[in-house]
């Protein structure tokens, strides 16, 4: 869905049950970006192919896991169960942090600062303390932490990622 030009959309969550009978819902968080934007104006929901169209979350209730959204226009327990499975995006600018973890940039080439050829973008886990690019180079994987001082640069035009390893960190 989110091709990096024009508006840049960003899964952020999915809707994962409906609650009550007046249209509440529960999310299942998709980015560790959540929480940073779920209250944000710039909402948008989508079924799996359609463009995304715009949404309010007018309420939260709850607590961590238990949180409960109220949606905008969705009033019944009908009406939720229809949204279920539905993602929430983001809209925002292409220079944001959340770009760095798009599932866009997979098979993306990995380069150093020096350019010399590292491997693919194969995968993007999420872990606690920071995500972690997984980059391939035929029978050999690296993991690179996504953090400012190792990932220098997201070349939109070229589809490149550039990095700059330590020692120890490519072999």
């Amino acid at each position: 869905m989110n091709k990096l030009v024009g508006p840049n959309y960003q899964p952020i969550a999915k809707i994962s049950r409906s609650f009550g009978l007046s249209g509440e819902v529960q999310l299942k968080p998709t980015s560790r970006y959540f929480k940073k934007y779920i209250k944000c104006s710039n909402l948008f929901i989508s079924q799996k192919d359609s463009d995304p169209a715009p949404i309010e979350i007018i309420s939260v209730k709850g607590f961590g896991a238990k949180e409960v959204f109220k949606i905008q226009g969705v009033d019944s327990l009908d009406e939720a169960k229809i949204i279920i499975g539905n993602t929430l995006f983001v809209e925002v600018p292409i220079d944001d942090k959340i770009n760095q973890i798009s599932k866009d940039l997979l098979n993306w080439k990995v380069i150093s600062i020096s350019k010399s050829y590292i491997g693919r973008l194969v995968d993007i886990m999420w872990c606690p303390a920071n995500d972690i690019y997984i980059i391939k180079n035929h029978d050999k994987e690296y993991l690179i932490p996504v953090l400012d001082e190792f990932i220098k640069e997201i070349n939109y035009k070229n589809k490149e990622i550039v990095i700059s390893p330590i020692d120890g960190l490519i072999e």
